[in-house]
């Protein structure tokens, strides 16, 4: 029994050294994974930005081609504002000719201005 003493206590001391190594193992490897966690959260996070940011930007492409597209919408409408303007600008001159010569006639002639009031001219 004297020899089985002995063995038992360094056993029993073995036993707890490789208890509390294993608790260290298990401690690094929570910190390892701890660590390894946060680097793949940010990863994960890193992914997502960038799939905002692709988003982001096709909105920024398609945006920018609806402004060009208004831009020249705007322009053509610009010139045919300038176009309807010139006409109606013609139209006005041709409708104050007739008002001239009527008003020359209208002096020259003065029993019409009578006539075309009646008839609502």
């Amino acid at each position: 029994m004297g020899k089985v003493k002995p063995s038992r206590e360094r056993a029993v001391k073995e036993g707890e050294a490789a208890e509390k190594d294993m608790k260290e193992v298990e401690v690094k490897r929570d910190a390892e994974m701890k660590q390894g966690g946060k680097f793949k959260k940010r990863e994960e996070e890193v992914a997502e930005l960038e799939k905002v940011l692709v988003k982001i930007r096709t909105q920024v492409e398609i945006k920018n081609g609806s402004v060009v597209d208004e831009e020249g919408k705007a322009k053509g409408l610009e010139t045919e504002l300038k176009e309807v303007s010139r006409k109606q600008l013609s139209s006005y001159s041709m409708l104050t000719r007739p008002t001239a010569a009527r008003r020359a006639d209208t002096e020259t002639h003065p029993s019409r201005t009578t006539q075309c009031v009646v008839r609502q001219c």
